[in-house]
């Protein structure tokens, strides 16, 4: 955790805007259950106003490629993809997919946390 710390301090000192930045030492808190340090993290940017772009999944349904953020409903294929992430979700579950929260336990992560680490999250709204 040391030299995670002192690559991260690094980081920071370079460029402390980058939120890309925190998202790392944040996971690599979490990897390492070091949940009150994860929440400083958090705090921080927060405090700082820093906040992470949110990620994205690209689906194509054969109509071609279409951005999708976690629980968004504005883009018109949304009909066509939950369906289909509803599917995949049942067949993992059927070949033995068990989901943990081995890295982001809902008890120690935020609400958009452990929602968008949630296999669930999307596919059941």
């Amino acid at each position: 955790m040391e030299i995670g710390e002192w690559a991260a301090e690094k980081l920071l000192e370079m460029k402390p805007a980058n939120a890309g930045y925190y998202a790392l030492i944040g996971i690599m808190y979490a990897a390492s259950k070091y949940w009150s340090k994860l929440a400083e993290v958090r705090t921080f940017m927060k405090d700082s106003g820093v906040r992470k772009a949110p990620g994205y999944a690209w689906v194509d349904l054969g109509t071609g490629f279409s951005p999708f953020l976690v629980e968004d409903t504005s883009n018109p294929e949304v009909l066509g993809v939950y369906p289909l992430m509803n599917g995949l979700t049942k067949i993992m579950k059927e070949a033995g997919y068990v989901p943990t929260e081995d890295f982001f336990p809902a008890s120690h992560a935020s609400d958009e946390c452990s929602e968008a680490w949630s296999l669930n999250c999307a596919v059941n709204h």
